[in-house]
């Protein structure tokens, strides 16, 4: 017994070594990332990425409520290779918990851990939201509402540059997708026509809350700068009527 103790206290240092080493050779656990892009009334934007190529579940909250939960699944070309395959980005429409035109902190955590991601914590308030969908040569798209006021259309005015071209829109066409996200009864998508662009210049169209200088999400957009294809065919003409 004795020896087998002399032994060990001959061998300590190269014992304590190995120890060491292996202590520091184990694998460190996978440093999660997170980052919010930005928060607005319209969209909440971000990535996560917890060190792997698995997806990653991010929980929304209001203050420290839950609110809702997203995975972090969209493809972002600015993340691939420094942060695995690139597919960690996620964007969700604002959720009606936050558009009752009262302050709220949106906060962003990762689902497993609760790690707070950078950017986190901001503050929003919004009584009006929107947002401009698109703009082509028939028509442009979106949707808006008031949360003070969840069931009545509200009116839009339309801007070329800083003209207004069309004032008083209406949003009142129903939309299943806003109904199912919990917008008033669904009746706030709007689909006006374009303004008349014949010029082969770019200009910059905005949709604004009538009479305010407050964009929708997503405006302004530009249009134009190429030259506008016209089709029609003149196809009869009697003593009352002109078609075609």
């Amino acid at each position: 017994m004795k020896s087998l103790v002399e032994r060990l206290r001959k061998h300590i240092g190269f014992i304590l070594a190995l120890c060491c080493l292996a202590l520091c050779c184990m694998p460190a656990a996978a440093q999660p990332y997170g980052y919010v892009d930005f928060t607005n009334c319209g969209e909440i934007s971000g990535w996560a990425w917890d060190g792997t190529n698995n997806r990653v579940a991010v929980q929304i909250f209001d203050g420290d409520v839950l609110v809702t939960e997203v995975t972090a699944e969209n493809f972002r070309p600015d993340l691939a290779g420094a942060f695995g395959d690139g597919f960690s980005g996620f964007s969700l429409r604002t959720p009606k918990e936050f558009l009752n035109g009262q302050s709220h902190t949106v906060r962003v955590r990762f689902k497993v851990g609760q790690v707070e991601f950078v950017g986190s914590g901001s503050s929003l308030t919004c009584s009006l939201n929107g947002y401009f969908d698109s703009i082509d040569t028939v028509h442009l798209q979106g949707w808006a509402w008031a949360a003070q006021n969840p069931t009545t259309p509200v009116n839009l005015d339309v801007y070329d540059g800083g003209t207004l071209v069309q004032p008083g829109v209406p949003a009142n066409i129903f939309r299943q997708d806003l109904l199912n996200a919990g917008f008033g009864n669904g009746y706030h998508g709007f689909d006006d026509p374009t303004p008349a662009v014949n010029d082969n210049q770019t200009h910059s169209v905005s949709v604004k809350y009538a009479n305010t200088t407050t964009d929708l999400n997503g405006s302004p957009k530009n249009f134009g700068g190429g030259t506008v294809s016209y089709q029609g065919h003149f196809d009869s003409l009697d003593g009352t009527t002109i078609s075609g």
